[in-house]
């Protein structure tokens, strides 16, 4: 089981929408979450629906560091050499 919400893109993503409209935006389909601006065009729907909304370059270099800073990051490849 697993929850999905309208609104939420990672789980309507699908190389389909590069040349297909997908359902969920089709009138009487779409989410109440849904932005009534959100449209389908070609290649761009796919794409949009692919990033994460409001994802800055300073977030990417948070996280970045979030990651490095864990030993399982900085573990060599094949385990340990103790």
């Amino acid at each position: 089981m697993y929850l999905q919400h309208n609104s939420d893109p990672v789980v309507f993503f699908s190389p389909d929408l590069a040349l297909r409209e997908p359902d969920w935006l089709k009138p009487g389909q779409r989410g109440p979450d849904i932005s009534r601006e959100m449209g389908w065009f070609p290649l761009v729907t796919m794409w949009q629906v692919a990033q994460p909304e409001g994802w800055t370059d300073a977030r990417t270099d948070r996280l970045v560091d979030i990651l490095e800073a864990q030993p399982e990051y900085n573990a060599p490849a094949g385990g340990s050499s103790a």
